[in-house]
């Protein structure tokens, strides 16, 4: 996600180009952008991208397309398999995913991986070359769901944002939100709905669940996870972390030690 990293001398020979590289860490990237296509996604961990007000929690095996001058930022837990794949925007073929001009989350299925893996080999002749990025083209398909969700802007609720980004934990109700800000329990759900597009309750649910990702790709419990993300039970986690993720705490670290 660096813009070093991207193969700018390349780009009048390239169809689609990538990386991957196995963190070591917990990585961090500032804001910036790629005057290619990039398609963002982890085999395993989990990574989050931002851009603009947006921000999209991925976990492994769901990638988002970043079209080209689109500024992004992001982040992405230590022990995640990372990989970018970079398509230069006047030998990309059109289609839904490669002609929006919004970021859009997709499905990263295991022939997509293959062959976008397939093309980091330096060996390949062009017409395997030009086979493999065919089929590409025709995997690329939104997902059916958005996984984004929206930073909320409104500066009524710009302390509430910040302390929940900070730390997602904090069990205070919408009411005592409220009250803090000197507001009316109805005024602030209304003004969350219309700046987050999304229910206060709801939007509370998708952080924690991003950060619950964060923390279960870093080796804690499932027990540990659902204390530190703020909810009172385990089981009342497990199915807040399925509604959001589509599979179960459990189930996403097992798939993190494939």
């Amino acid at each position: 996600m660096s813009a070093a990293t991207v193969p700018v001398d390349r780009h009048a020979e390239f169809v689609i180009a990538g990386e991957r590289g196995l963190l070591s860490r917990s990585m961090e990237w500032a804001a910036h952008s790629h005057p290619v296509h990039e398609l963002l996604w982890v085999r395993r961990g989990s990574m989050s991208v931002t851009a603009g007000h947006r921000v999209w929690m991925l976990p492994a095996g769901i990638g988002v397309w970043m079209p080209a001058g689109v500024v992004h930022a992001g982040t992405a837990a230590a022990g995640s398999d990372f990989h970018a794949s970079f398509f230069t925007p006047h030998t990309a073929r059109p289609g839904p995913v490669v002609c929006s001009p919004e970021p859009v989350a997709l499905e990263v299925t295991p022939l997509l991986e293959g062959l976008l893996e397939h093309l980091l080999a330096d060996d390949l002749t062009t017409g395997a070359r030009q086979r493999a990025e065919a089929v590409v083209f025709d995997l690329l398909r939104p997902s059916s769901r958005s996984w984004g969700w929206a930073i909320p802007d409104d500066p009524r609720i710009g302390d509430l944002v910040r302390a929940l980004v900070d730390d997602p934990g904090d069990r205070r109700s919408l009411r005592e939100w409220a009250e803090s800000a000197g507001l009316s329990s109805r005024t602030l759900a209304r003004a969350f709905t219309a700046s987050a597009g999304v229910s206060f309750t709801r939007w509370r649910s998708m952080l924690r669940v991003y950060r619950a990702q964060q923390l279960l790709a870093e080796g804690l419990s499932v027990a540990d996870v659902a204390g530190a993300v703020g909810y009172d039970t385990t089981s009342s986690f497990i199915e807040a972390f399925r509604a959001v993720v589509g599979r179960s705490p459990g189930a996403y670290r097992a798939m993190l030690s494939d």
